[in-house]
């Protein structure tokens, strides 16, 4: 997620229960390191749909943000340091060029954020440095007014970001509630004063950490999609920065001499602030061939030349749409609705396009199951025809007064108008969504080609779908939308026969033999034996009315109906099969080849030196690591040597002699490290490491053998009184069995009780190594 999404959202998760369905507006400034950005956000409640339960959810809407790329505290902070640097050269002390120290040059610029901090707070403060540059040491005093004339420029442009966040949200100060600050830069008071200038508020809100208020609202953002963790409900609604166009080749008529000529048609995709996450749907009409089109940033004027080299290249894709011709082929007798491009910008900013397809409409017949309509329901309607005029003279007249502004439009407009463009926003109801920044005048915005027609806008799922506003068509999409019958309507309403309410004021006779004629619903009734008596004298009641309508069809006034309860006037309705004609809607997926153009494939010689590099660079954070391995190593050694020499174990093995000769070397090597060793490479630690092995060689042996000599002799005398306790059982084993079955000869017994013998008395004398390797044998 974007900073300026995750400041807001920090700030407006702990003020939830302050929000309600009226919009608050706050502008979030945070000045960072490197970049300065002013964020216009939107709170309020919203009525979410989730599971079938709806609840109130405050709402996070980005509406407008405002940037400077280059404006920030490090900027500040280099300045400083070129200060202390010139009033360190002007004391001259110094032989050499301090700037050719990396070292020296890390500690005026760590110096410089600093005392950069402190002015923050006091007017005036004294940088000092120890040991800066040849062992020389810096202290001179700086005052706030030095540190705002150095950075009198950059102040200057403190207010840039808070115009372009009103311009993009289309808003004034008077509508910002409040100014909140955000990232360490916004600390400087010169800052702040130039910043309550531009906003024209009494004062700024300081209620965020300026330096955790971003982390803390992506941690929080994070634990929402996590499943591990169950947060409150905040809904969230980014703004898209830079608009987005489609644009695509139209081929006009021919020419005189016989050649076709085209027109490159442009039309708005995402308007800049648009809300995001956001779906599309752009369809071309008239489109019988595969065809091309490309989406591109447009409106990239208002930036400045430096963001619009940041941007890059302002092509993002090229579409080759196939397979449409196939389509058609294959739909034959259908009629092509256009082709469908689904379009997707989301949460992370990025376009998608989803799918393309092709849409036919067409006529299909069914047999359906009708219930006709009692005698009685048919003269009630007629008697209230009588009061109203008839439906086909009402959608006449809706029609005229619908086709009005499209009558008013000029021959050449509506020539244009066969294959253009036109869109659809989801957030009409904002006032820079509905602002059509390509045209030359407000009449020529209203009317916009019909070879593309903004079909379908939704937000994507997954925050809930919000129900509070209405989607809002375009006054200028209402003209140029092509009019369209409901399906009852195109079936029950023909405009060059009488309406709807005249066709149903026909004879009763005329029902009564429509009815008879159709044999299966008889013999349906026929076979309803299971009926209620009530049902069946109702029916025969019906048939006693139908009679005295069949001998008396002229009679002017309505039939007089006996005394009956009100059941028995009811007919039951009865049900015929009548064929019908149905519009269906069919979608063929079409091919589409996207070329992404904004990130162009490297050749193979730069794809060349890009490995190259790669690997230098792995080489370079090998022999990096190696060197701090070595360094580390030879740190350790001497560290623990010097340790271990005051112990009670080094006064046994050695003398006094012995272990001060052994610390005059490793001091000498301490001091080799902090000095030459902090420039040394791995081979020179490693060798210095080598040396140090060698002068405590013998001494280390000593104490090997101290440690474990006792520890041998111990498992050796172990091993011994196990043989000689064999050696018995030998004996012992020899007396109990005869000659001729003995298991051990005598010289077996002979060679092992002198090795006995013989270790027994060389033990003392023997080192470890030869001790275990007899344990072993034995």
């Amino acid at each position: 997620m974007d900073e300026n999404v995750a400041a807001a959202l920090q700030y407006g998760v702990f003020r939830r229960s302050s929000f309600n369905a009226t919009p608050q507006y706050l502008m979030f400034y945070d000045m960072g390191a490197t970049s300065t950005t002013a964020t216009i956000a939107e709170y309020k409640t919203v009525q979410v749909k989730e599971g079938g339960m709806a609840e109130m959810v405050p709402q996070l809407s980005i509406k407008g943000v405002g940037f400077d790329r280059t404006l920030g505290g490090l900027e500040m902070d280099f300045r400083l340091r070129d200060h202390l640097l010139k009033e360190f050269q002007a004391q001259g002390r110094a032989k050499g060029d301090i700037t050719k120290s990396p070292r020296s040059m890390a500690k005026l610029l760590k110096e410089a954020k600093r005392v950069k901090m402190v002015l923050s707070a006091n007017t005036d403060h004294v940088a000092q440095i120890e040991g800066l540059f040849e062992e020389l040491d810096f202290s001179v005093k700086v005052s706030r007014e030095t540190l705002e004339n150095l950075c009198s420029d950059l102040y200057k442009r403190v207010k840039n970001p808070v115009q372009d966040a009103l311009e993009a949200a289309d808003m004034t100060l008077v509508e910002i509630d409040s100014v909140i600050l955000v990232g360490g830069g916004t600390r400087s008071p010169k800052v702040q004063e130039e910043l309550l200038k531009a906003v024209k508020k009494s004062e700024l809100g300081k209620s965020l950490n300026t330096d955790e208020a971003i982390a803390l609202g992506a941690v929080y953002q994070g634990a929402a999609l996590s499943k591990g963790f169950k947060v409150k409900k905040f809904q969230i609604k980014g703004a898209n920065v830079y608009p987005i166009e489609v644009s695509f080749d139209r081929k006009l008529e021919t020419m005189d001499d016989g050649q076709a000529d085209t027109k490159n048609v442009k039309r708005m995709l995402f308007r800049r602030s648009n809300p995001i996450p956001q779906k599309k749907v752009m369809t071309f009409n008239k489109m019988t061939d595969d065809f091309a089109f490309r989406v591109s940033y447009t409106g990239l004027d208002q930036f400045t030349e430096f963001d619009r080299s940041c941007i890059g290249e302002s092509l993002l894709l090229e579409v080759t749409v196939g397979g449409i011709a196939e389509a058609f082929s294959k739909n034959e007798g259908a009629v092509g609705k256009g082709v469908k491009a689904h379009f997707e910008v989301d949460h992370n900013g990025l376009l998608l396009l989803n799918e393309v397809e092709q849409v036919f409409e067409k006529e299909v017949e069914e047999m359906v199951e009708e219930e006709e309509k009692s005698t009685f329901t048919k003269i009630s309607e007629t008697i209230s025809s009588f009061f109203s005029g008839s439906e086909a003279e009402k959608a006449d007249e809706d029609k005229d007064k619908e086709d009005a502004p499209v009558e008013e439009e000029s021959s050449e407009m509506a020539k244009d108008q066969e294959d253009e463009t036109t869109n659809q926003d989801s957030d009409q109801s904002q006032p820079n969504n509905t602002t059509q920044t390509d045209s030359d005048s407000s009449a020529e915005s209203e009317h916009q080609d019909d070879d593309v027609r903004g079909d379908e806008v939704q937000e994507s799922e997954g925050q809930g779908e919000s129900v509070e506003e209405p989607v809002v068509k375009d006054e200028e999409e209402v003209t140029a939308a092509p009019q369209t019958e409901s399906e009852e309507d195109r079936h029950e309403v023909d405009p060059e026969t009488e309406s709807e309410e005249d066709r149903r004021e026909v004879d009763p006779e005329t029902e009564s033999k429509k009815e008879e004629v159709d044999p299966e619903m008889e013999d349906v009734e026929k076979n309803k034996g299971d009926e209620p008596n009530k049902e069946e004298s109702t029916s025969d009641n019906d048939q006693n009315q139908k009679d005295e309508q069949d001998s008396e069809p002229s009679a002017p006034t309505q039939p007089e109906v006996p005394d009956a309860p009100e059941e028995s006037l009811e007919e039951k309705p009865k049900k015929k099969l009548v064929k019908t004609v149905k519009t269906v809607t069919v979608k063929e997926a079409l091919s589409s080849s996207i070329d992404v153009r904004h990130m162009t494939a490297p050749g193979k010689e730069a794809l060349k030196v890009s490995k190259d590099k790669l690997k230098a660079l792995q080489e370079k954070d090998d022999a990096k690591k190696a060197r701090e391995k070595a360094q580390n190593s030879l740190e350790s050694f001497i560290f623990e040597t010097q340790d271990f020499m005051d112990g009670e174990e080094a006064k046994v093995i050695s003398t006094e002699e012995q272990r001060t000769a052994i610390m005059e070397v490793l001091s000498a090597a301490s001091e080799w490290l902090f000095d030459e060793g902090e420039v040394a490479d791995t081979e020179v630690l490693s060798g210095k490491l080598t040396s140090l092995h060698k002068a405590t060689q013998s001494f280390f042996y000593r104490l090997y053998q101290y440690r474990e000599v006792p520890v041998t002799v111990q498992k050796l005398k172990e091993t011994l009184n196990v043989s000689k306790t064999f050696v018995l059982r030998m004996d012992n084993l020899s007396l109990v069995l005869g000659e001729d079955d003995q298991v051990f000869t005598e010289t077996e017994r002979k060679v092992l009780v002198d090795m006995i013998i013989d270790t027994e008395v060389r033990t003392p004398l023997l080192p470890v190594k030869i001790l275990n390797t007899i344990i072993i044998i034995i």
